[in-house]
């Protein structure tokens, strides 16, 4: 299964999601499409495994937050750099993510997992503040696509042109809600 998901990656990369094509995927593979489809029903399903690669990078370092105790800008910082550093590192991967977003297919899961993302983010959060004041959904919601949005621009896109002072200014939202400001 792991190769038919490569595969994917490479098409869908190579054409993008909405452009490429389930039969493109197998023979990249080198399997039938009848393999593929015993595995994946269609594109949407491929684009959720790929999704399902990247949780588990993702989901440590929303848990990490609970490690800032009393967080401090170089260390939050330093968390959005090491956020920064997944996105260019899996960047085909988040590339392939972002266009599914759009999906309406794909809507209602991948809003269920990022209501689950998000609410790590508040149980991380709540530990890591010295009161174990959980802070608002709708305000982790918000940082949270935020965060998300900002890694595609800056790191996939390349839409700004300075790369640090974004960095900064995003280190520096967070920061507030780390603290409980």
């Amino acid at each position: 299964m792991d190769v038919l998901i490569d595969s994917a990656i490479t098409v869908f990369g190579r054409d993008g999601f909405r452009s490429a094509r389930m039969e493109d995927v197998a023979d990249h593979a080198g399997r039938s499409r009848t393999t593929l489809y015993t595995y994946f029903r269609g594109r949407n399903e491929l684009v959720l495994a790929i999704r399902h690669r990247l949780h588990p990078e993702t989901h440590a370092l929303f848990v990490r937050v609970a490690d800032l105790v009393e967080p401090t800008h170089e260390q939050v910082r330093q968390w959005v750099d090491d956020f920064a550093d997944v996105f260019d590192r899996r960047r085909v991967e988040w590339s392939i993510s972002m266009e599914a977003l759009s999906e309406p297919a794909l809507h209602d899961m991948l809003q269920a997992e990022m209501q689950g993302a998000v609410a790590v983010v508040i149980d991380a959060i709540g530990q890591a503040r010295p009161d174990g004041r959980r802070p608002r959904r709708a305000r982790i919601e918000i940082l949270f696509s935020q965060l998300l949005y900002t890694m595609h621009l800056v790191v996939i896109r390349d839409v700004f042109t300075d790369r640090d002072e974004v960095m900064d200014e995003l280190a520096r939202v967070w920061l507030e809600e780390l603290r409980g400001n």
